[in-house]
């Protein structure tokens, strides 16, 4: 069973088993990856994914 969440908030993910991780701008998907992804959001913000 999948589920797609999009968000802007973290905190659902301290409840959830989340195994991927993808970032989306403009409605583009730019990066995947696991749960890692949100640390470097939370620390660099979008910018560095614009950059992919």
């Amino acid at each position: 069973m999948g589920c797609l969440l999009i968000t802007h908030s973290q905190w659902f993910l301290e409840y959830l088993p989340v195994e991927t991780i993808s970032v989306m701008i403009d409605g583009r998907l730019v990066y995947t990856g696991d749960k890692a992804v949100v640390a470097q959001l939370e620390q660099k913000g979008y910018q560095q994914f614009k950059q992919v």
